[in-house]
Formats: C-alpha cells, sequence, structure tokens
C-alpha cells in the first residue's frame, strides 16, 4: 500500500499507571489524542460486555488494566509521547518495535500483545 511509504506525523507513546508511575504500554500513532480516547473506549466496552466479572474477559491485557486502574483509583492512564516526527509506516513500528524491547529489557510489565 502506497501509505507506508508516505512520511508524515507519527509518534510512538507510552501509558502509564498514574498510580505509580509505571509504564504498562507502548503504542504507535499519528493522532495521539483520539488513540488514547480509543483505549478507553475499548476498555468501557469490554467492561459493559461483561459486567458478570468486573473484568473485561473478551478485552486484551491492556483493556484489563485500564479497567483495573479505574476500580481502583478512578483515574485514566497517562500517555506521554516519547518519539515524533516525520515517519513512514514502516520506520514508526521499528521504532515502537525498539521501543517495547527496551522497556521489557529494562523489566517493565507491558500489557502489549
Amino acid at each position: 500500500m502506497t501509505f507506508n511509504y508516505a512520511r508524515k506525523y507519527r509518534c510512538v507513546y507510552i501509558l502509564i499507571d498514574p498510580r505509580d508511575g509505571n509504564v504498562f504500554y507502548v503504542g504507535q500513532t499519528c493522532m495521539p489524542k483520539k488513540r488514547l480516547q480509543e483505549h478507553l473506549i475499548s476498555a468501557e466496552v469490554s467492561l459493559e460486555i461483561y459486567p458478570e466479572i468486573g473484568l473485561p474477559f473478551g478485552g486484551d491485557k491492556k483493556d484489563k488494566y485500564i479497567v483495573e486502574l479505574w476500580s481502583t483509583d478512578g483515574r485514566d492512564p497517562e500517555m506521554k509521547v516519547i518519539i515524533e516526527g516525520q515517519y513512514t509506516y514502516n520506520e514508526i513500528c521499528k521504532l515502537e518495535t525498539q521501543e517495547i524491547k527496551s522497556y521489557l529489557s529494562s523489566g517493565a510489565s507491558l500489557t502489549n500483545r
């Protein structure tokens, strides 16, 4: 696809637990504010689908983490952009992968699949 080769604003971001400052997710996007809202909506929808267990059984680990954060602290995760610039899709994916590996090697418990 040609969009993979187009340079445009893209960023790598982290989701941070406001209770302790731990990073629990690394992602990439071209619209950070919208992407954070998508993460929150995903967690909310998962919780609504599986309310009887109190956790998003059908959701992913990130959704479960966000729901746990809401239930124990009532706050949303924080998002921090750590890399940004004019990148192709392939370039930003490589940077995201490097950051995931870096956080994992430093002992972070990421919820990335």
